[in-house]
């Protein structure tokens, strides 16, 4: 029987815009097996940097804070 060799590979990915993404895998061995695949990990990195977006929104709401304060007080 003949002994196959299998590869272990990674991928260091980071999206530079927010989005949707695809993770897709293809068999380019001309065999009739397919890909064989084997542990596949995703890990999602949440720590990063947070979207423009975000820290406008927290702005807005801190004014919005300020401003019902100083109506009261």
């Amino acid at each position: 029987m003949r002994q196959v060799r299998y590869d272990t590979l990674s991928l260091l990915f980071s999206p530079g815009s927010d989005g949707a993404y695809t993770l897709s895998f293809a068999n380019d061995g001309g065999d009739n097996m397919g890909a064989i695949l084997d542990n596949v990990v995703i890990t999602v990195d949440s720590n990063g940097v947070p979207v423009p977006g975000t820290l406008g929104l927290l702005a807005a709401g801190m004014l919005a804070g300020l401003a019902a304060k100083r109506r009261r007080g």
